[in-house]
């Protein structure tokens, strides 16, 4: 009986911070759902994905091969 009363104690205990935890991050993702949505970011993010076309065109980037480990993706040719 004693055990199950420390159990229901640190349940007590834990739920409610584990619940505070997950509203926390919700309030994040909202603010990230926001930030995300502004024509500036919009922006940006246009920008960003031209570059990394330019950079494919030009042969900068390296082919992401599903299966290879980092290091073998980063090894240099020489």
């Amino acid at each position: 009986m004693k055990k199950q009363k420390s159990f229901l104690s640190k349940i007590k205990i834990c739920l409610p911070k584990k619940i505070l935890e997950e509203i926390e991050a919700m309030e994040w993702d909202e603010k990230w759902d926001a930030t995300l949505a502004t024509p500036e970011s919009d922006a940006f993010l246009d920008r960003l994905e031209e570059e990394a076309k330019a950079d494919r065109a030009a042969g900068k980037s390296i082919k992401y091969i599903p299966g290879k480990s980092l290091a073998e993706l980063f090894q240099r040719q020489v």
